[in-house]
């Protein structure tokens, strides 16, 4: 399991979706799916 999928699981874990976390935490939607699309690509080194 990779990081993406265990961060994906905790959440998942404790809400009905990634939608519902978004409300609970009050951020936008599109913050928990844009760092799970980063932590999927990885970061590029510096």
């Amino acid at each position: 399991m990779n990081r993406e999928q265990k961060l994906r699981t905790l959440i998942l874990d404790r809400y009905t979706s990634l939608r519902q976390f978004a409300i609970e935490a009050d951020i936008p939607y599109s913050t928990p799916m844009t760092l799970l699309s980063v932590i999927s690509a990885g970061l590029p080194s510096l």
